[in-house]
C-alpha cells in the first residue's frame, strides 16, 4: 500500500535554514513542507492541513515551545525542536512537551532526515495499531451482540420445543389413546 506523502510544518524564523532544510526534506524523503516564520503562523497552518510532523525552532519570537503544547492539544504527531545551543532547561521543557528529538544547530542534514523518518513512522505505526484497535473492538462488541441475540433466539426455540411437547403429550392424555390399548 503506498503511503501519500509527509506532511512537515516547519517552524523557523531564519527564512535561508528554512529553505535549506525545507528543500532537503522534500528531496530526501519526498515530504510536503509547509514553512511557517511564526507560531502564530504555524498553528494557522495547521488549521488547514493536518501535519504528520513538527519540525520547530524554540527560538521563535513567539515562543516555539508554546507552538508544540498548542500543536498537541488537536495533533499527536511528532514534534522534533531546533535550538541553537540549548539549556538543560529547555531541553527538559521541550521532552515535556512532547519532542521527540532536540537538533543542535547547526545540524546535519542527514540525521535531520533520519529524525523525522524515525519518528514518523514511529507515529505512523502507532496510528496504525490504534486503528486496528477500534476495528478489532468494534467486530468483538458485534460478536458479542450477535452471540447474545442468537442465545435468546435458541432459548425462544427451546421453549417453543417445550411447550408444544407438553401440549402433544396433553392431547395424547386426553385422547385416551394409551390407556385404551391395554385393554
Amino acid at each position: 500500500m503506498r503511503q501519500r506523502p509527509l506532511e512537515i510544518l516547519l517552524a523557523e524564523d531564519d527564512a535561508d535554514l528554512a529553505d535549506l532544510v525545507g528543500r532537503y526534506l522534500q528531496e530526501s524523503l519526498r515530504a510536503s513542507v509547509t514553512h511557517a516564520e511564526s507560531a502564530a503562523d504555524a498553528l494557522r497552518e495547521e488549521l488547514t492541513t493536518r501535519h504528520d510532523l513538527l519540525l520547530v525552532s524554540l527560538s521563535l519570537p513567539d515562543d516555539g515551545l508554546e507552538l508544540i503544547h498548542r500543536f498537541h492539544e488537536n495533533n499527536n504527531a511528532p514534534a522534533i525542536a531546533m535550538a541553537q545551543s540549548p539549556t538543560v532547561e529547555e531541553a527538559i521543557a521541550a521532552v515535556r512537551a512532547g519532542v521527540t528529538d532536540i537538533l543542535t544547530k547547526p545540524f546535519d542534514l542527514e540525521y535531520l532526515s533520519a529524525s523525522v523518518q524515525k519518528a514518523t513512522d514511529s507515529y505512523r505505526s502507532r496510528r496504525r495499531e490504534r486503528i486496528r484497535y477500534k476495528r478489532l473492538r468494534k467486530l468483538v462488541a458485534r460478536i458479542v451482540c450477535e452471540r447474545r441475540d442468537l442465545a435468546k433466539r435458541i432459548d425462544l426455540l427451546c421453549r417453543d420445543f417445550v411447550q408444544a411437547h407438553r401440549r402433544l403429550a396433553e392431547k395424547v392424555v386426553q385422547s385416551g389413546i394409551l390407556t385404551e390399548r391395554r385393554d
